[in-house]
């Protein structure tokens, strides 16, 4: 009954984001449209059956022989090579795209660090610790490139660690060792995964600090009994908590929806431990955060960036509705910022409307602007709708072509940040490696090629973990899934913002063939 739950609301789902690509809005399904939501719910269907049989055996034959390899051997000696790899695999990319990927978000911060204009627009905590290592790099020989390389550099290191860690988690499960295998070469292989450990923009720590926190998950309701050998774990979740909040302005929303699922889908005798854990994280970050606030001198900015969405669909009902405000309906927005503003509508990224507005003024008086919004909302619901699907739905669809910011820099795609913004530069297509990671970035090809243009696409790898989790809920360890309910609630989160953008949601990536990892967890996970 999963199985066909899934088919129909993949279907669904599908159906809706190929009208939005095609048509830009929602429309009134055809009899070819019919058509192809049921050929495409009976054919996931028949495929989620094969894949699942085929899951199945693999498993069975994994798991039949022995789950120990190299057993005398010790841990951290099998971990070294484990380090070296991936180091080496991200440090050849790094030495390729020489100083790394210095994308236009971290260039706005270096340059408020540097001239003391900081605002809370983007993580002060981010903005503090890289502009600290850059500019310190720069006092000694006035070169910012290096600076920055030596900044991606140490974010390479720590990110390789976490991966290591990850890897030893894997030994500990006693996940056989070639699906270990595969998982390490895609974590230090992967485009997309390599991409964002060399990148400037916060999104990068977020995300890996995301993937941390969750495999601590993994560990508490699979094998709880180690949080009471190894009690430094729970030190573990107060830092990947700390960390995740303060390196996305969002996240304290993340963190306080997820609390109560924490706190109750765990053994009542960790309960105590884990809210106090999440409290004292919670707490750390106001202190840090408004020390920062403080000491750096920052104008707190960027209150629109919460009203994201709705500023979006008000701009969509005056682009094609005008009629539809009333003069008072005009004062107000126009109190808000230039009329003007309000006509740069733009189906796929809110940016341009959004930027501008008076986030103040809408959270000094936020009935007003929800007067607004509701009236229009009664008036034009299917425009709302298209209006965030617009923004949002190349997030969950597997065929996406991420070009909200396609032109100049960009050229066909956005995919990545892939240019070296001032003050740091960089020689473009000068290597072979600088050649295909430009390529991938900002190159419409690489996601044309059939079938494999659905591996870059964060959608696709969102279903396989669902699916996969369907998969292990009925055949596996039945506590697995309850450590990926943070991702998802992150992952909701993200269709809320102003736009489609990889960045946003890149620790799929790794999340994914984690889950994958977790078809073959044995079921006996005693400690």
């Amino acid at each position: 009954m999963s199985t066909v739950i899934f088919s129909i609301v993949f279907s669904f789902c599908m159906s809706v984001a190929r009208q939005i690509d095609s048509e830009g809005k929602l429309t009134v399904p055809d009899a070819g449209d019919i058509a192809w939501f049921i050929a495409l719910a009976v054919g996931c269907f028949v495929a989620c059956k094969i894949l699942g049989k085929a899951a199945t055996l693999l498993r069975e034959k994994l798991l039949s022989g022995s789950r120990e390899d190299n057993t005398n051997v010790l841990l951290w000696k099998r971990l070294i090579p484990v380090f070296i790899f991936l180091t080496l695999a991200y440090g050849i990319v790094l030495w390729g795209v020489y100083p790394g990927f210095f994308v236009y978000d971290a260039c706005t911060e270096l340059m408020q660090f540097i001239k003391g204009t900081n605002t809370t627009w983007h993580p002060l905590f981010h903005t503090f610790v890289m502009g600290k290592v850059i500019t310190w790099v720069y006092g000694f020989n006035e070169n910012y490139n290096q600076g920055i390389f030596v900044y991606l550099l140490i974010q390479m290191l720590v990110i390789s660690v976490g991966f290591t860690y990850i890897y030893s988690e894997l030994i500990r499960y006693k996940i056989p060792k070639a699906i270990r295998i595969i998982c390490l070469v895609l974590l230090a292989l992967f485009p997309p995964i390599v991409m964002y450990v060399l990148c400037s923009v916060t999104d990068s720590l977020f995300s890996f600090f995301v993937i941390m926190y969750t495999v601590q998950l993994i560990a508490l309701y699979c094998t709880p009994e180690v949080f009471k050998r190894q009690p430094y774990r729970y030190a573990l979740l107060l830092l990947f908590t700390l960390m995740i909040l303060l390196f996305r302005k969002n996240g304290i929303y993340d963190i306080i929806v997820f609390m109560p699922f924490l706190i109750f889908m765990g053994k009542k005798e960790y309960r105590i431990k884990l809210a106090i854990t999440s409290v004292i994280a919670i707490v750390l970050f106001v202190l840090i955060n408004n020390t920062l606030i403080t000491g750096m001198n920052a104008r707190k900015t960027g209150q629109q960036e919460a009203f994201a969405v709705p500023i979006q669909q008000i701009a969509r009902v005056y682009k094609y509705y005008p009629e539809s405000f009333e003069e008072e309906d005009l004062k107000y927005l126009a109190s808000l910022q230039d009329m003007s503003r309000w006509t740069m509508y733009n189906d796929k990224i809110a940016d341009a409307v959004k930027e501008y507005v008076d986030g103040k003024a809408i959270m000094q008086d936020p009935l007003a602007f929800l007067s607004l919004y509701f009236k229009l909302f009664t008036k034009h619901p299917v425009t709302y709708v298209n209006a965030w699907l617009l923004t949002s739905y190349e997030m969950w669809y597997p065929a996406a072509i991420f070009d909200c910011y396609s032109g100049s820099q960009y050229e066909e795609v956005c995919y990545f940040g892939y240019i070296t913004e001032n003050p740091g530069w960089r020689n473009l297509a000068e290597n072979y490696i600088d050649k295909v990671y430009r390529a991938i970035s900002v190159r419409m090809w690489p996601h044309k090629i059939p079938i494999i243009r659905f591996i870059w696409t964060p959608g696709s790898w969102l279903w396989l973990s669902i699916a996969a989790l369907m998969y292990i809920r009925k055949h596996g360890n039945k506590n697995f899934g309850k450590a990926f309910v943070f991702v998802y609630i992150v992952y909701l989160t993200m269709l809320l913002g102003p736009a489609s953008l990889v960045r946003y949601v890149a620790y799929i990536f790794v999340i994914a063939p984690i889950i994958l990892c977790g078809i073959f967890l044995p079921d006996d996970q005693t400690e």
